[in-house]
């Protein structure tokens, strides 16, 4: 078994414990609003039961029959299944709460007297809230994904070099959530900015494109515009969808795919790009540092902020995607606890770093 076959051996164990928990997760979090509606209309019950059902079956179908469902009803699915990620882990986190809650009132009695005289109704208005507040961040995540946020960054280096306007964006996870009209926009945006060099830090496909798709996508990605040219590197979803074929639509579309391997800029800059980490048989960063002149700019792309070798061999901008700042709470603090760094600029020594939190949105 070679490392790809290993590392992805690995992935879809780990895929499957993940959605053993969801599963077990879901059962708690459907008594506990059954719990919340007992003594309601039966009609009212009923009409839960079919929704829970549904919503977390369409999530688990959609993916786990992914290959056995008509594409077009596969997105479908798989778009519910999203959108109710969204609700289910606000719910879970609420009814977890709600528990504690529970049980410190058992051992130290902290609710107050009108709580408990009305038990029934309190619950009701809780959860009532609960659903209140995931109607409004996915408003606001509906506003967020319209209407993207251009970073400026004025970004200066100890070498002799011209200005340079670079526009850097990633995970685009172009598929059943993001779609063309979306990539419309963003292209048109971006060649508003009127950059001298356009570089994507990869998930500019999603696991579930329709590649069917692809030629509408390839003639909109070559009205990208920059003074040298468009860049990218792969993502792990390039892996997920084909790794040959992503490389493949992204070349038609005008764009230079760099895959451990770098590449002198009329003189100017050297661009570094990685392969993903998802190719266990990368290359060591230094060796590629090795082939370039270092004393003109280097800007480096890795999908995932993987920042250390950076500072270690010099680089002097480094750009990378991958965590979406944790797309949703409490993803956000999880990831900042695993990775360190998950958003934005920072500076380490003379190495540049920015992780952009990505134009598109995805959920596996």
């Amino acid at each position: 078994m070679n490392p790809n076959q290993s590392f992805l051996k690995m992935y879809h164990i780990m895929l499957y414990i993940a959605i053993l928990l969801f599963t077990i997760s879901n059962v708690y979090l459907f008594i506990r609003g059954w719990q919340v509606l007992s003594g309601n209309n039966y009609i009212i019950i009923i009409l839960y039961i079919t929704a829970y059902l549904f919503l977390t079956l369409s999530l688990l179908s959609g993916f786990l029959l992914r290959d056995y469902l008509p594409m077009k009803p596969g997105n479908n699915l798989r778009l519910i299944g999203a959108y109710w990620i969204l609700f289910f882990v606000t719910f879970l986190a609420a009814a977890i709460f709600a528990d504690l809650l529970r049980i410190l009132d058992h051992f130290f009695n902290i609710f107050p007297s009108w709580i408990k005289n009305h038990y029934t109704l309190v619950k009701l208005v809780y959860a009532g809230l609960v659903f209140l507040l995931i109607s409004i961040i996915c408003i606001c995540g509906f506003r967020t994904v319209k209407n993207p946020q251009i970073t400026d960054l004025d970004i200066s280096i100890n070498k002799e070099v011209d200005d340079l306007k670079i526009i850097a964006a990633g995970d685009i996870h172009l598929g059943y959530i993001i779609r063309t009209k979306h990539l419309e926009e963003w292209v048109e945006m971006i060649n508003d900015e009127d950059p001298d060099l356009v570089l994507l830090v990869g998930d500019i496909f999603d696991r579930f494109v329709d590649f069917n798709d692809i030629q509408s996508i390839q003639n909109i990605l070559k009205k990208l515009k920059s003074r040298y040219g468009v860049y990218a590197v792969p993502g792990n979803h390039e892996y997920y969808v084909g790794i040959d074929n992503s490389i493949k639509y992204l070349q038609r579309s005008g764009i230079t795919v760099l895959r451990d391997s770098a590449i002198t800029v009329d003189n100017r800059f050297v661009i570094i790009g990685r392969d993903d980490v998802y190719n266990r048989k990368r290359r060591p960063l230094d060796s590629i540092i090795a082939t370039v002149d270092s004393s003109i700019p280097v800007i480096l792309m890795d999908h995932s902020p993987n920042i250390n070798g950076s500072v270690k061999f010099g680089v002097d901008v480094h750009l990378s995607g991958h965590l979406h700042n944790g797309q949703i709470f409490p993803f956000n603090i999880i990831l900042k606890k695993m990775w360190g760094f998950i958003y934005g600029y920072r500076k380490v020594e003379d190495t540049h770093f920015y992780v952009t939190s990505g134009l598109g949105i995805t959920y596996l």
